[in-house]
């Protein structure tokens, strides 16, 4: 519905965007007993109270970093996505490393998960009855780069080394 209405939504300031404020700023409106414009304030309210969903639309496409703009571009990608991870937050998808850290860590280094492991992973068919759920993990993991580095950065050398520590997982679940 949000595509679909894109520009009742649209930013004044940058046309080829929807804020995260300006939904907000729908959502506050009284109802005007315009069946089209009370569907849009309809709409926002709905989005406001999923969080997840807008999110989601926002998230950037190549970082994982919320910037309040969302484009047509972005919420087709939020529609075709079947990722069952795109709902949720970075500290979530921490918390879904960790409940699968067993499976992720590496034999070697029993408190580590190595970058590559989950490039490796990520290749994997998400239908896999037995990594399915690991590829989704680490595909979305990689989606956010940013979130990437701040857990690869979270050990004690102070950088990427290309290893996440079982530690910066708990800490970024908090």
């Amino acid at each position: 519905m949000l595509l679909d209405n894109f520009d009742a939504f649209k930013d004044p300031k940058q046309p080829w965007f929807v804020t995260t404020q300006t939904i907000s700023d729908m959502a506050g409106k009284a109802l005007t007993g315009d069946a089209a414009q009370d569907r849009n304030i309809l709409l926002a309210r709905e989005l406001m109270r999923r969080p997840d969903l807008v999110n989601a639309m926002d998230r950037h496409s190549t970082t994982g970093a919320l910037d309040g703009l969302i484009d047509r571009r972005k919420i087709q990608m939020t529609l075709n996505s079947q990722s069952p991870l795109k709902y949720k937050d970075d500290k979530q998808l921490a918390s879904e490393m960790l409940d699968h850290f067993d499976a992720l860590r590496d034999p070697r280094y029993p408190d580590y998960i190595s970058i590559d492991k989950l490039r490796g992973l990520a290749q994997w068919p998400t239908d896999d009855p037995v990594h399915g759920r690991l590829a989704w993990i680490a595909q979305e993991v990689l989606k956010r780069s940013e979130v990437k580095d701040q857990m690869d950065a979270g050990d004690n050398w102070g950088g990427a080394d290309g290893w996440i520590k079982k530690s910066t997982l708990e800490s970024m679940s908090r």
